[in-house]
């Protein structure tokens, strides 16, 4: 695994000055395993082993914002692709966006802008990786159960809606029988969010080397009222 080099004119320009606009270091802090600042860099920490969970906490800019907000979400959509290390992206990108063929080209090309920057991070995080890059729409989700993601790593920004929800470690009886996973939480009240916009690593159950330190986690409820857009790319070490 290699340190980060998206710093300054390397981040994409068209979106350049909202990130950079954005000063700050890592929060020293590590709760319940988890770090955030507001620089990209703090997603590196996910490969730290008392770590599960790494957010950028980055504001989207508005002219994405806007656009996903315009996005008509009337049905469940899933688009996906692989990316072997080192294939270019603009084929993979071309394959998850043409299920949204229906978006006005100028945010169909800011926002594939953006998922060239995810696709950049997750590269970064393990350049020699296969990447799973998932793009989907959410308008009848009911929510889901807790559970821990069957990947080393995923990366995940929510781009409209609500944000993914995650529980800390001590939250949850991992030893309890099984059953649905939702009637094994000790304490609702520890229930976090990653807010929308910010981009977000976290492990999951094939991290080498380190059993049980994959994050809990669940989709939100989503309606036609209030979709949910969100893009992520799963990391598996090969």
């Amino acid at each position: 695994m290699t340190d980060f080099a998206l710093q300054g004119s390397e981040i994409p320009y068209s979106f350049g000055e909202a990130y950079r606009s954005q000063p700050g270091k890592a929060s020293a802090a590590k709760r319940s395993g988890v770090m955030a600042g507001s620089l990209p860099n703090v997603l590196q920490s996910i490969c730290q082993p008392q770590v599960s969970l790494a957010i950028w906490q980055r504001r989207l800019p508005l002219s994405i914002q806007q656009r996903m907000a315009a996005l008509c979400v009337l049905m469940p959509r899933h688009e996906m692709t692989t990316l072997s290390p080192g294939a270019p992206t603009d084929p993979a990108l071309d394959k998850v966006l043409r299920g949204f063929h229906g978006t006005p080209v100028d945010a169909r090309d800011a926002w594939r802008t953006d998922l060239q920057l995810l696709i950049a991070l997750a590269r970064n995080l393990a350049p020699q990786a296969l990447l799973r890059v998932h793009i989907e729409t959410r308008a009848c989700n009911p929510g889901q159960q807790f559970h821990v993601d069957h990947a080393a790593l995923r990366l995940i920004c929510t781009y409209r809606g609500q944000g993914t929800q995650w529980l800390p470690k001590t939250a949850f009886d991992r030893c309890a029988s099984a059953g649905e996973s939702n009637a094994r939480i000790r304490d609702w009240s520890a229930l976090q969010e990653i807010p929308s916009g910010a981009v977000a690593v976290m492990k999951g159950n094939r991290f080498p080397d380190q059993p049980g330190q994959g994050l809990l986690h669940r989709s939100p409820s989503a309606s036609v009222a209030a979709p949910r857009v969100l893009a992520m790319v799963d990391i598996d070490f090969v």
